[in-house]
């Protein structure tokens, strides 16, 4: 129930910042989840890319989420991140200011940092944890509604 969901930080925001799996869960997955229900989507576009790595080298354009049956499309799966940039500027599309900044994947504060300007272009993200390349929005279990409530009822 996503008014449970909403008190949840409030309730244990140390232990919210402290727990990646719980923090994907209530402040990413669950809100993603409860919009894309409401509105009743059908299909969502994601801004992945193959040449990021990790879970995203071997997508497909468009793809069946075996949870919920919806589609995800990923226009952008064979471009690399070069191609997006030319396209940004030959045709005059702004960009998150955060770029500029020497972020160059946009997460949220907690997992996301500036790098150098020679780094790969994920090596901001999930800094924390080497070996996580996803928030959970793409890759969340089967079951992660009772997930959630077992991790909400376990910080009550």
């Amino acid at each position: 129930d996503h008014r449970d969901l909403h008190s949840f930080p409030t309730r244990r925001s140390s232990d919210l910042l402290n727990d990646t799996a719980t923090y994907d869960q209530f402040v990413k997955v669950e809100p993603l989840e409860r919009g894309l229900d409401t509105l009743n989507v059908k299909a969502w576009i994601s801004g992945r890319r193959r040449d990021q790595g990790g879970e995203r080298k071997n997508m497909r354009i468009v793809e069946v989420d075996e949870i919920d049956g919806r589609l995800k499309i990923n226009p952008l799966a064979f471009w690399t991140g070069s191609q997006v940039w030319e396209y940004l500027r030959t045709h005059k599309v702004s960009n998150n200011p955060l770029y500029n900044a020497g972020y160059k994947s946009i997460g949220d504060k907690m997992t996301t940092k500036p790098v150098a300007a020679d780094a790969d272009e994920r090596s901001g993200r999930f800094y924390q944890i080497p070996e996580k390349t996803e928030c959970g929005i793409h890759n969340r279990p089967k079951n992660w509604r009772e997930l959630a409530q077992q991790r909400l009822a376990a910080t009550c």
